[in-house]
């Protein structure tokens, strides 16, 4: 495949479009090209596949890959480093920014419009109709729940014994992606009765939410800490406590805060000038 895509490249998409395998193929194809490549992983919104999993296939090749720092590599937080500013202000032949799909993606963005100011700038929309974004099995979002059935059958296996009643509900979960694998699973655990008539698992969703998050805090783009609190916790008791971190009280201190930027459950952004 040849392509003719050139300057800076942002691509976006609604989650399960492919829209980070375009970003990633569009990367390795130019690279190929002999072009310089720099790519930036954006994509923050509880993806399946980031551009951060492909790193060192993507480095090996030569294409520059900036991603948040490692202690946040799998964090669903907007974090953005100088050197994702530095890219734009400085982009190679090719420079990518593979960004989120949704309002937290357009407020990443929107942080990093000084660095686009005077600019020439491409957007690239991913509509694969066969993809579509849902939040359910019958919206055929099957990649999270398989990624969500790896972690549980994971936890499963690391006890000892596994609960014979945790064993059936996987197995349970599993038939309406892979039925022949999971009546084989059904039979090998002595059920007699066939798994297609057993009822699907009753579940409370109040139980599975989390009551305290862990949000970073930005100072004009750069991580300066990080805030624990319910849930629940409303943008007043967020801001007492972001600017009451050490490092955010004394980079404020004497300048005006122009904006305070909250996505709930996710980052702060103060801006001070």
């Amino acid at each position: 495949m040849k392509t003719d895509i050139n300057g800076i490249v942002i691509i976006v998409g609604n989650y399960g479009s492919g829209k980070t395998e375009t970003a990633v193929n569009l990367a390795a194809t130019a690279r190929k090209q002999g072009k310089t490549v720099k790519i930036a992983d954006l994509d923050l919104v509880n993806p399946y596949f980031r551009t951060r999993e492909a790193r060192i296939s993507l480095e090996e090749m030569g294409v520059e890959v900036v991603l948040p720092d490692k202690k946040y590599m799998h964090a669903d937080l907007p974090i953005l480093t100088p050197a994702v500013a530095g890219m734009i202000q400085t982009p190679a032949q090719l420079t990518i920014l593979d960004a989120g799909g949704d309002d937290t993606g357009v407020t990443v963005l929107a942080a990093l419009a000084e660095a686009f100011k005077g600019r020439s700038i491409q957007m690239l929309q991913v509509i694969n109709p066969f993809r579509p974004f849902t939040q359910d099995i019958e919206g055929l979002t099957f990649n999270t729940a398989i990624s969500a059935l790896m972690v549980l059958s994971n936890h499963i296996a690391g006890l000892d014994p596994p609960p014979r009643e945790a064993v059936k509900n996987l197995i349970l979960l599993v038939h309406p992606f892979a039925p022949h694998l999971a009546e084989e699973c059904w039979e090998l655990i002595g059920e007699a009765q066939p798994l297609s008539s057993i009822p699907w698992i009753e579940w409370d969703e109040t139980l599975c939410e989390d009551e305290m998050v862990t949000i970073g805090v930005q100072v004009n783009g750069k991580l300066r800490g990080e805030v624990s609190l319910a849930k629940n916790a409303d943008e007043e008791e967020v801001r007492i406590r972001a600017l009451s971190l050490e490092k955010v009280s004394a980079l404020s201190e004497g300048k005006t805060i122009r904006k305070f930027i909250y996505i709930p459950g996710k980052i702060v952004n103060v801006v001070v000038k």
